[in-house]
């Protein structure tokens, strides 16, 4: 049985936040399969990009501390 799609999204909202409230690092890099990225995607607002076994899909996602929310916060709470 596959996780819906809220419930990853709602799982990886929880950890950018995390990661961006507690990591003092520079840059940090994940690596993860397609459910987790295509997720990823979601919830940052990013446009839908199929992915398939194997690719590699590198993703930038830069912080902004400025009292912005997550762009997809109110799609994922």
């Amino acid at each position: 049985m596959r996780e819906a799609d809220l419930s990853t999204d709602k799982r990886i909202k929880t950890l950018l936040e995390d990661i961006f409230s507690h990591d003092s690092n520079t840059f940090i890099s994940l690596t993860s399969h397609s459910g987790a990225i295509s997720s990823i995607l979601r919830v940052i607002g990013h446009r839908k990009f199929p992915l398939v076994t194997g690719s590699v899909f590198p993703v930038l996602v830069k912080a902004d501390f400025s009292g912005e929310r997550l762009a997809a916060e109110e799609k994922v709470a």
